[in-house]
């Protein structure tokens, strides 16, 4: 189950760094909501398998930084948006997504290395 998982997420890098999965929902008949929903998901069950590793990733001061300012920032600057009246929820999902693909990436290259992270690097912009 964790290899299943493990290739679903490679699959969502590749369709995040190819810019596929604009396209994708069209070809199915799913909308983007739906498909950002499931990436998000793939997203967290990585993040999940991989819960191990986290303590390990978290160690170093920059991991700290980034997620200060990819994540607890926004949230933040959210408030005052959202005490205004005005609905943040599309916001805040998309920072949460975005640090955990920035997360789920650094433990797929502390997994399996800096190779099989340039592999995928290479295949989306070769497309």
């Amino acid at each position: 189950m964790k290899r299943y998982i493990e290739y679903a997420f490679v699959a969502n890098l590749f369709f995040n760094l190819t810019n596929l999965f604009v396209f994708f929902p069209a070809w199915i008949g799913l909308s983007l909501t739906v498909v950002g929903a499931l990436m998000l998901l793939v997203n967290l069950a990585y993040l999940a398998v991989e819960a191990r590793v986290l303590p390990k990733v978290f160690q170093s001061k920059l991991m700290w930084l980034l997620l200060v300012l990819l994540l607890v920032w926004p949230l933040l600057a959210a408030i005052y948006p959202m005490l205004s009246g005005y609905r943040m929820t599309r916001e805040i999902v998309l920072q949460v997504f975005y640090f955990t693909t920035l997360l789920g990436a650094i433990i797929l290259v502390q997994n399996k290395g800096f190779n099989a992270m340039r592999r995928i690097i290479y295949a989306s912009f070769w497309m």
